[in-house]
């Protein structure tokens, strides 16, 4: 799955972290996290991988919140 700028701002929310914190969790500035989500850049293929697990965690196929991953 290719994550575009929208999917990283959902899963941001999902996980109820600002852009501080989240940036805390890879390594990076919030202003790359920005910059991420506004499709401006792209993160590095391991954080990429990382993400695109954490999606997978959250979301179903069809994009709407996991209800196990909603409840935990």
């Amino acid at each position: 799955m290719l994550l575009k700028g929208p999917d990283i701002v959902a899963i941001r929310r999902a996980k109820k972290m600002s852009q501080r914190e989240f940036g805390e969790l890879f390594g990076v500035a919030d202003a790359t996290v920005s910059r991420w989500e506004a499709n401006i850049r792209r993160p590095q293929y391991d954080m990429l991988e990382r993400l695109t697990e954490m999606h997978e965690q959250l979301f179903a196929r069809n994009g709407r919140p996991r209800k196990e991953a909603v409840t935990a």
